[in-house]
């Protein structure tokens, strides 16, 4: 996207909660493979869904990029994309957390997608939560050129 700079979270400033980057895997998980392993069959499956992860960061760019990869999962007729793929912004106010939106994949683009939001003008303190059940290879953040981050 033009005017855009693109960020990996998994460098600094970012700060990424309740899961980890497997340099071994090459995704985010919840639990090590070899604690998973050590498990059953549920907490194996589970253990490479991404629920509970967060990424906390602070910028004054008006414009906020997602760019996901991930790998499919297969549908869960139980749930929607959104909670299988999709990833929810917050924005820490004197009130606590404001939703500002959330990702909304289709079935047919869920493992590599690009969405764009608006931000409120100003220092924005910035949570997203990653999906409940997808698998996420990589989250890069873009803001608009020049924009702080911190």
């Amino acid at each position: 996207m033009e005017g855009i700079k693109y960020y990996d979270i998994k460098n600094a400033p970012f700060k990424i909660y309740g899961i980890y980057y497997s340099e071994e895997d090459g995704h985010y998980r919840r639990i090590p493979q070899s604690v998973a392993d050590s498990t059953n069959d549920g907490v194996r499956h589970l253990s490479k869904h991404t629920a509970g992860g967060r990424v906390r960061f602070k910028t004054n760019s008006e414009k906020l990029v997602l760019r996901v990869e991930g790998f499919d999962v297969g549908q869960m007729f139980h749930t929607t994309p959104l909670m299988q793929y999709g990833f929810d912004i917050y924005k820490l106010t004197d009130r606590g957390y404001k939703f500002l939106g959330a990702t909304k994949p289709a079935f047919s683009d869920r493992t590599s997608y690009e969405i764009a939001f608006n931000l409120p003008k100003g220092d924005n303190e910035l949570t997203v939560v990653f999906p409940l059940y997808g698998c996420v290879k990589s989250l890069e953040i873009g803001i608009s050129d020049g924009a702080s981050l911190e």
